[in-house]
């Protein structure tokens, strides 16, 4: 962390060798599409070398703040081309998931974990609208994705 603050290029090439590939599995599942997916994996991890300094280890893993970074970028990506996919169009499962081994770590959920996971990470869903489509509170889909966040950490921390 110590040399990725200090923004040095050895130590960000291997953040990127080690997360850009997971990371653009997420950004696609949003985009649906390769090219806008590439561009927005580069928008990423610019912002990831221009924020690295606000990184806190006590709030979370990097590949979970990172994730974050990845998700907010391809939604506004969405956002500014006034796209909006509706929620009975989306799989129920997508197979890319399986990319990179991030299905059989997000299997180790249980399952209101793993769907919510996936609608929120993946489809790019608002609390909201997946607090519509499962029928729960708006409470219980962040106290569910962040229970889920703290399990895929610890199992992901334990690799």
């Amino acid at each position: 962390m110590t040399l990725l603050k200090q923004k040095n290029s050895i130590a960000f090439e291997s953040l990127y060798d080690k997360y850009a590939a997971p990371l653009y599995t997420v950004i696609l599942q949003i985009l649906r599409t390769k090219e806008e997916a590439e561009n927005v994996l580069k928008k990423v991890f610019t912002t990831i070398r221009n924020k690295v300094g606000e990184y806190d280890s006590e709030k979370g893993s990097i590949f979970i703040w990172m994730l974050h970074i990845a998700r907010t970028t391809a939604l506004a990506e969405i956002k500014s081309r006034n796209h909006t996919v509706p929620l009975s169009s989306l799989p129920e499962e997508d197979p890319a998931i399986d990319n990179f081994g991030l299905k059989k770590i997000i299997n180790c959920l249980v399952e209101d974990q793993k769907k919510i996971i996936n609608l929120y990470y993946y489809k790019g869903f608002t609390i909201k609208q997946i607090a519509e489509s499962v029928s729960i509170s708006e409470n219980l889909v962040r106290t569910t994705i962040n229970t889920a966040l703290s399990e895929l950490t610890t199992i992901l921390s334990n690799k």
